[in-house]
C-alpha cells in the first residue's frame, strides 16, 4: 500500500489506539454533550478516529520513514504495557471560551508522560513541529467552530458535575505511527507502523 499523500511527504502522528468498547462508551458521552450544545457548529470526532495522540509530527519526508520507524521502535521498547483510564471532560484553551472538548487519560503506572517524552525525543529530527511543553494526555471529542455563552456554560457545568465519568481501564500494548490523509470529506487515518511496549 502506498502511504504517500504527495510525492515527498507524509502527514504523520504517533498515537495509542483506543479499544472499540471504550470508543463506543465515548460516542455515548459525545451524544450527551451534543444535546447540551445542539445549536453550535461542533465537529465531533468520528468513533473510528478516537485515539490518544502522543506526538503530532506533521509533514515528514518520505525518505525518513524507515529511520523514524527505527527510532520510535527503540524508544517504545523501553516501556511495559500501560494500564489506561479515560476520565473527566475538559476544554482547550479554557472553560470560558472552549474550542476543543476532550476526555482526559491517565496511566495507572504513571508512564504516559515519560512515554510521550521518549517519543518526542526520538522523533525531533524528523519533524518541523515545535517541541511540546507539558504533555496533557487526552482524547479529542470535538472541535468547536462557534458556541454561544449559554451553550458553553452548559458544557462546562456538565463537566463540573460529572467528574466521575470513568471509562476503562484498558491495556495498551503498542504504540502506532499513523498517517493522516486530508480530503474534502475529512481526514482518513491509516497505520504506517506499530511498536510494541515490551520493556520492563
Amino acid at each position: 500500500m502506498d502511504l504517500d499523500q504527495s510525492n515527498h511527504t507524509l502527514r504523520l502522528f504517533v498515537a495509542i489506539e483506543v479499544p472499540e468498547a471504550i470508543r463506543k462508551e465515548i460516542q455515548r458521552l459525545q451524544s450527551r454533550l451534543q444535546s447540551l450544545a445542539s445549536g453550535g457548529p461542533i465537529k465531533w470526532t468520528p468513533q473510528e478516529q478516537l485515539h490518544l495522540t502522543l506526538r503530532f509530527l506533521g509533514a515528514v519526508q518520505r525518505g525518513h520513514l524507515e529511520d523514524l520507524t527505527r527510532c520510535l521502535e527503540s524508544a517504545c521498547r523501553q516501556f511495559s504495557p500501560l494500564e489506561l483510564v479515560a476520565a473527566n471532560v475538559g476544554f482547550f484553551p479554557e472553560n470560558r471560551s472552549p474550542r476543543v472538548i476532550w476526555l482526559g487519560v491517565s496511566c495507572l503506572q504513571g508512564q504516559l508522560a515519560p512515554l510521550a517524552d521518549a517519543v518526542q525525543a526520538s522523533s525531533l529530527e524528523y519533524t518541523n513541529e515545535a517541541p511540546l511543553g507539558q504533555f496533557v494526555a487526552h482524547i479529542t471529542l470535538g472541535r468547536i467552530k462557534r458556541l454561544d455563552s449559554g451553550e458553553a456554560s452548559n458544557l462546562v457545568r456538565f463537566a463540573a458535575i460529572r467528574p466521575s465519568v470513568v471509562l476503562g481501564p484498558w491495556i495498551a500494548r503498542e504504540v502506532l505511527l499513523m498517517q493522516s490523509q486530508l480530503s474534502a470529506l475529512g481526514a482518513c487515518h491509516s497505520k504506517a507502523g506499530s511498536f510494541s511496549l515490551c520493556g520492563g
